[in-house]
């Protein structure tokens, strides 16, 4: 093989294993294609209110403020692998929104990378 298609097919195997490898350990955060909030922490409050608060920023289409009408996810920023998913339902919002001290779920469940 010329030595230019040799570093071409290294480099694109190298390309390939760090690709494989983000995708295998990547948090939450980066695989969220949906709405969903970024906050410094998360909690369930009474189940199954959950909360994010401090510094939340939204993304994937969610309301800065006002009531949540979809589905959507409250992610930790000290925890990537920790978030909340919380539903909305015909009757009811899913929630409320007060960024960026805010977001509460009206139904949400905590979840953890791996379930």
């Amino acid at each position: 093989m010329p030595p230019i298609v040799a570093k071409g097919v290294t480099l694109g195997v190298c390309c390939l294993t760090i690709a494989a490898g983000l995708s295998v350990f990547a948090p939450p955060i980066l695989a969220q294609a949906g709405a969903s909030y970024l906050c410094d922490e998360i909690e369930v409050n009474k189940t199954p209110r959950g909360e994010g608060a401090g510094n939340c920023k939204a993304s994937g289409g969610a309301p800065k403020n006002g009531k949540i009408t979809q589905n959507f996810e409250i992610l930790d920023r000290t925890d990537p692998d920790t978030w909340l998913e919380c539903k909305s339902d015909k009757k009811n919002p899913a929630g409320e929104a007060s960024l960026p001290s805010k977001v509460t779920g009206s139904k949400c469940e905590m979840m953890s990378q791996g379930e």
